[in-house]
């Protein structure tokens, strides 16, 4: 079993990207800030390519991930913080 990371480290950017991007996982979420989440990596991968092209509209992503709204926008959300904390880390 993997040791538990406190929230600080969950949530870093880097490795919620790496997680994303599936490098270095033995549990594919396991230690990062998708950690414990229901939604599947897939799903994940899906959103963070929309986030990655633009701000997508919460139904967008609800639709192209076939989530409820409220997943919808906890994703969004979760993945707009991370992208913005990594542009602020990296300069």
């Amino acid at each position: 079993m993997l040791p538990r990371r406190n929230e600080k480290q969950a949530l870093e950017p880097d490795r919620l990207i790496d997680c994303i991007a599936g490098i270095d996982r033995p549990a594919g979420t396991a230690g990062t800030g998708l950690h414990g989440s229901k939604v599947r990596l897939e799903t994940w991968r899906r959103a963070a390519a929309l986030c990655a092209a633009g701000e997508p509209r919460i139904r967008d992503l609800q639709d192209a991930c076939a989530v409820s709204y409220r997943t919808a926008w906890r994703m969004r959300q979760r993945l707009l913080d991370a992208a913005k904390a990594l542009r602020e880390r990296r300069g």
